[in-house]
């Protein structure tokens, strides 16, 4: 995925571009690539960092952001919405 979206999607989700950014996109970036690594198949799509970015907003330990964002993908979203 590329780094630019991770920076993009701190504005979308209307935090703006502040001292935020030290936290948001380290977590952020941490959270895509570990989900890329646990669904091969799916990987990182475009948008889900829209998605991981309001996961991260909400949710304050990683681990915890990683598995909700399982969670939705795997039993929320239809299973071809992203793959």
């Amino acid at each position: 995925f590329v780094d630019s979206e991770i920076h993009d999607t701190l504005a979308a989700v209307g935090r703006g571009k502040d001292s935020s950014t030290e936290w948001f996109c380290p977590k952020l970036k941490r959270l895509l690539m570990a989900y890329a690594r646990h669904n091969r198949r799916v990987g990182y799509c475009q948008s889900l960092n829209y998605l991981g970015g309001i996961v991260v907003i909400v949710v304050e330990r990683e681990e915890d952001c990683f598995w909700l964002l399982v969670a939705i993908l795997d039993n929320l979203l239809p299973k071809t919405y992203y793959g």
